[in-house]
């Protein structure tokens, strides 16, 4: 059995809040960007100056009014796809199940009716604090449905290697050819030290040198 427990190298956009036995999604400050417009300071020119410039300035609050509201939109975009990811997968991110359940991209693009695109863009290099430590958004994700017997898929590739690292010696990391080794003989995955250290750094998972 996989212990699923993530690594955390990553920097979470969005947190899950527990009240209870109720969660609540919020964005933070790397999920929600922050613009700064001088209202006073546009108000005060607004008075003062000529013509020309009034109307440079009144162009250049509408492009801040539409970057505002695109960026408010992409956040609501990203709570929005991580509270299907959530409920999807909540007794695989609280440690009930070894694995997530399956759900692609196209589930979550007919549930909430937007583009595969859409959901792609959002949650690419998005990552989300949980109870059981942080997860990248993406990971969330099933690559195609199959069984163990018809061997593992790259989500389970993946847990398995964050959980050799997570239970690899503080003082004395694994290289990317000791981790596929451990696969090998802990978990029956076969796979390439190359292809260790592409799905390592998917995970943002830190080289050895960098893990010390």
């Amino acid at each position: 059995m996989f212990d699923d427990s993530p690594t955390n190298f990553q920097v979470p956009d969005v947190i899950i809040k527990m009240n209870g036995s109720r969660y609540q999604l919020l964005l933070t400050e790397f999920g929600r960007p922050t613009l700064i417009f001088e209202h006073a300071s546009y108000a005060q020119f607004q008075k003062e100056v000529d013509v020309a410039t009034k109307q440079y300035i009144q162009q250049k609050y509408a492009e801040y009014q539409m970057l505002n509201t695109s960026l408010h939109k992409r956040g609501q975009t990203l709570l929005m796809v991580a509270e299907v990811l959530i409920k999807a997968q909540w007794d695989y991110i609280t440690g009930k199940q070894a694995y997530p359940n399956q759900l692609i991209l196209r589930d979550i693009a007919n549930q909430l009716q937007l583009s595969e695109s859409t959901i792609s863009r959002t949650i690419k290099e998005k990552s989300i604090r949980t109870p059981n430590g942080i997860y990248l958004l993406r990971s969330l994700l099933t690559k195609r449905s199959t069984t163990l017997e018809e061997g593992p898929t790259l989500t389970q590739t993946h847990i398995a290697i964050q959980t050799v690292v997570k239970e690899e010696e503080a003082h004395h990391p694994l290289s990317d050819q000791k981790i596929a080794d451990q696969l090998k003989v802990k978990y029956d995955i076969k796979v390439a030290r190359r292809t260790v250290a592409k799905y390592r750094q998917e995970l943002g998972i830190a080289n050895k040198a960098d893990r010390k």
